[in-house]
């Protein structure tokens, strides 16, 4: 089975790589910003335009992500001064499912679950990952890094 971040470089290798890399180093760094606990009910949506736009998944996570919002600001302005951000944005979705800590991608088979490979990961296949969080948050920074890579 293949790390999530293999998967995601395998899909920014065919469009932008050095941005791929900042974006792999900028998720990873989420995490260990805002600590495991807190991680694993936050989730970064989208980066545009400066905005980090995050969704947590119960109303008691954002309370303590609005606690720790002016450190989590500075410190990803620090870290990734080429993104310019200026501010977070946070909404809460109930129906977020957390995301496994294991960081690990699987996808269903009519016989069950198997291991996406990274060969198997291109812009146009991101329709074979049957997670719909995954599959969508890839689909965004594909477009994303598409629109960037044009001008």
């Amino acid at each position: 089975m293949k790390r999530a971040s293999e998967l995601v470089r395998a899909l920014l290798s065919h469009i932008a790589p050095e941005q791929g890399e900042m974006y792999l180093r900028f998720f990873h760094m989420w995490r260990r910003i805002l600590g495991e606990r807190l991680a694993y009910h936050c989730r970064i949506q989208d980066v545009e335009k400066g905005v980090v736009k995050v969704v947590v998944d119960h109303p008691a996570w954002l309370a303590e992500v609005h606690f720790k919002e002016r450190y989590i600001l500075s410190r990803l302005q620090r870290d990734f001064p080429s993104l310019g951000i200026r501010r977070l944005e946070f909404r809460v979705e109930p129906t977020m499912t957390p995301r496994s800590s294991q960081d690990q991608v699987r996808t269903q088979s009519s016989e069950g679950t198997e291991p996406v490979e990274v060969e198997e990961i291109h812009a146009t296949e991101t329709e074979r990952i049957k997670d719909p969080h995954l599959r969508e948050a890839l689909e965004r920074l594909r477009k994303t890094l598409s629109r960037r890579a044009l001008t």
